[in-house]
């Protein structure tokens, strides 16, 4: 079973989801959605020149199977940064844009990924 910090943080973000999917948290849902995305393309391994050209295989063939990367601590705590400080700068411009309601769903989604910051540290 995997161990590293990304794996355990998204096994709990999975989980969160289906409980906000289960009360119907809207905002909620987006951001968790948006959170485990972002990890998993963290997690992406590069193609390099071997795979670029396709070819179909058959469903579950290993020699199409590579372990995703494993991210440090270092590098989920700065993915994580980077979503708050995104999140957060769209909003100040968009309530400098005068669209406070698309601005406070933002700064909501800053608080979920809050939670899962301060429990990290």
């Amino acid at each position: 079973m995997d161990t590293d910090p990304a794996s355990t943080l998204q096994l709990r973000l999975r989980a969160d989801l289906k409980v906000a999917m289960r009360e119907r948290r809207a905002g909620e849902i987006s951001c968790l959605r948006s959170l485990i995305a972002a990890i998993d393309n963290a997690q992406a391994v590069p193609l390099g020149e071997l795979h670029q050209a396709y070819v179909v295989r058959q469903f579950g063939d290993d020699a199409v199977e590579v372990p995703r990367k494993a991210l440090s601590d270092a590098e989920l705590t700065g993915l994580i940064d980077r979503e708050i400080s995104d999140r957060t700068a769209a909003a100040r411009e968009l309530r400098e844009l005068g669209q406070a309601e698309r601005a406070a769903r933002l700064t909501e989604e800053v608080a979920v990924i809050d939670r899962y910051v301060s429990a990290r540290r």
